[in-house]
């Protein structure tokens, strides 16, 4: 059963140009503050991370809500990542630096559950 879902990115307050900032140094004065592309979407490039994102989307007739905090306590420094084609398979380390942008947290609503998502490329949507 697969299902293809749209997840809408649930914009908490906004976040001042002196909040915390993943990926920069708000203390250097010579350079202009960092700017946040607000949207359903984290934009790949930025470098402003929510440190609690919350996503909903519904799949499967149900609505899911996710409530995420940066972690990255999952993700082995050494990740490899093996591409499987019809005709070549690729083991390579990833472009990105696996401290920055992973989360985990649970859907709202149930105890019991378990979420982990990178939001290393952003959240994409096609459609």
């Amino acid at each position: 059963l697969v299902e293809y879902v749209k997840p809408m990115k649930i914009s908490p307050l906004p976040l001042h140009e002196q909040d915390l900032l993943y990926g920069g140094d708000a203390a250097q004065p010579h350079q202009p503050p960092m700017r946040h592309h607000s949207g359903h979407f984290r934009h790949k490039m930025a470098k402003l991370w929510d440190p609690h994102p919350q996503y909903e989307f519904v799949a499967f007739g149900r609505r899911f809500h996710l409530m995420l905090a940066h972690d990255s306590g999952f993700v082995h420094p050494e990740l490899q990542v093996t591409h499987v084609w019809h005709n070549m398979t690729i083991r390579e380390h990833p472009g990105f630096r696996t401290n920055g942008c992973f989360y985990t947290g649970s859907v709202r609503g149930d105890p019991h559950s378990t979420v982990a998502v990178s939001l290393c490329h952003g959240m994409v949507s096609r459609g």
